[in-house]
């Protein structure tokens, strides 16, 4: 029996203009993203104020941090595959329900372990929400600008946690450190409402499933209005299906080389990220600088990584991934030294402060688009969130290596010492990926930035073909 004509979807988004439709995907994601960041890192803002109020010990305010992140591992390595198997856009919505209900209900505790628990809580709606709406965002772009846009889009988590140090500066003092996690839970619980009405499922998991032809043919249409596929025109991708756990697949048909050196930079660079953005705010404030002018310090941490989300997107559309992640780890190591030598300077603070996040969050996100993009299909989303859920083990880390430093009474530059280390081990990741895993990067299009019509838009897919 003869079928239609084969529809290669990944293809059809390539060569055409990037179109509103896709503007609206990419404009969600950012959204979720941006509640994700300011409920994520509101916990280091209002650091403060908590230990003033609930009075934990330096031990507890570490695990304070850390529980957050315990969660997050665990949402990161559970909603990965979820997300592979019943779709990307459920696990979004679900996501941030969590961590917004959970966010808010932090408002009411009267406790350091009510606090901990329902961090953890919040922290499984954090670990589902990343991995998948970068995913979503690689699989909407055409792949010749495919870095550069997730670049912009990873601005959307980055400018929340900036975000959300403006809201404990303006919220604070008034209302006390309650009122930022009402504010975020609740703009978090909003966006849920606003993803269950206009987020679109993924186009290449719908193309995967059989029996959905009619939900790829109707965003098809909508990304290009002048598209007519004929009735009985069969949808694909180009990746293979695998059967059987899709961690597997991770180490399968030589990606092994690929997936134990991010996982080796990803605890680094997380271990290093949580370190500094939690720890930060109370360091400053100790050295004798204002709250709300330590709170302000922290935030430009998040500013610096928002340029470098874009830089590094730009970079990657043009220059290896690997070469990328190298250059910045040395950044980065020289960058968090700099803390420890400037002391209680506010102005070289923020400076520093500044460059630090440029650099650690430039090879977070080079991580981040590289497992979003260098993976098959079929195993895209499990790779990017066991990737962030072995990194949130730094993570954890991070906070209570922080808290025995300074338990020690050693020098507070003794802790921005240590924060080097981490970043000469992700230069090694990035040195090994440069010589053994330079064949998964994706080849790049010569018109990167070109996201006007190719030739052929509105006909049929050139990988089009007719099924014998």
């Amino acid at each position: 029996m003869v079928g239609g004509p084969v529809i290669d979807v990944t293809n059809f988004i390539d060569e055409r203009r990037f179109s509103w439709f896709q503007g609206r995907v990419l404009a969600l994601c950012i959204l979720l993203q941006i509640c994700d960041g300011i409920d994520l890192q509101a916990i280091g803002y209002t650091g403060a104020r908590i230990r003033a109020e609930l009075h934990p010990t330096l031990g507890e305010m570490g695990w304070v941090f850390s529980a957050g992140l315990i969660g997050m591992a665990g949402g990161a390595l559970i909603f990965g595959p979820v997300a592979d198997k019943i779709g990307r856009r459920a696990v979004m919505i679900l996501s941030v329900f969590l961590f917004g209900a959970f966010s808010f209900a932090i408002a009411f505790v009267d406790n350091t372990w009510e606090l901990m628990a329902l961090r953890f809580c919040a922290g499984l709606g954090f670990g589902g929400a990343l991995p998948n709406s970068l995913g979503l965002v690689a699989e909407y772009v055409p792949k010749r600008a495919r870095y550069t846009i997730m670049g912009l889009a990873s601005l959307g988590f980055i400018g929340g946690g900036a975000a959300s140090g403006w809201i404990a500066i303006a919220l604070m003092p008034a209302y006390g450190w309650r009122s930022v996690f009402i504010a975020g839970g609740a703009a978090a619980v909003v966006m849920g409402v606003v993803l269950i009405a206009w987020l679109p499922e993924s186009l290449r998991f719908l193309a995967g499933q059989p029996g959905r032809s009619a939900g790829v043919r109707s965003i098809l249409n909508k990304i290009d209005p002048s598209f007519q596929a004929p009735p009985d025109a069969q949808f694909t991708v180009i990746d293979e299906q695998r059967r059987g756990l899709p961690v597997r697949h991770l180490f399968t048909e030589g990606r092994a080389v690929l997936t134990l050196p991010f996982w080796f930079a990803a605890f680094f660079v997380l271990l290093n990220l949580y370190l500094l953005v939690n720890w930060i705010p109370i360091l400053t404030k100790d050295l004798g600088v204002p709250e709300e002018q330590a709170v302000f310090i922290a935030s430009l941490f998040q500013v610096g990584a928002g340029f470098a989300g874009v830089t590094v997107g730009f970079l990657m559309d043009r220059i290896s991934p690997f070469r990328i992640l190298g250059a910045f780890a040395i950044g980065g190591a020289l960058a968090v030294i700099s803390l420890g030598l400037i002391g209680p300077h506010a102005l070289l603070l923020m400076i520093a402060t500044f460059i630090s996040g440029f650099f650690i969050v430039g090879c977070q996100g080079c991580l981040n688009m590289s497992t979003a993009t260098m993976y098959p299909t079929y195993v895209r989303i499990t790779g990017a969130g066991w990737m962030l859920g072995i990194g949130r083990i730094g993570s954890i880390l991070g906070p209570l290596i922080g808290s025995a430093i300074l338990s020690m009474a050693l020098p507070a530059g003794s802790l921005f010492y240590f924060a080097a280390i981490p970043m000469l081990c992700v230069l090694g990741a990035a040195v090994f990926l440069s010589f053994n895993a330079g064949g998964f990067v994706p080849k790049r299009e010569p018109r990167f930035l070109d996201l006007s019509p190719l030739a052929g838009r509105g006909r049929l897919s050139s990988a089009a073909k007719k099924v014998g």
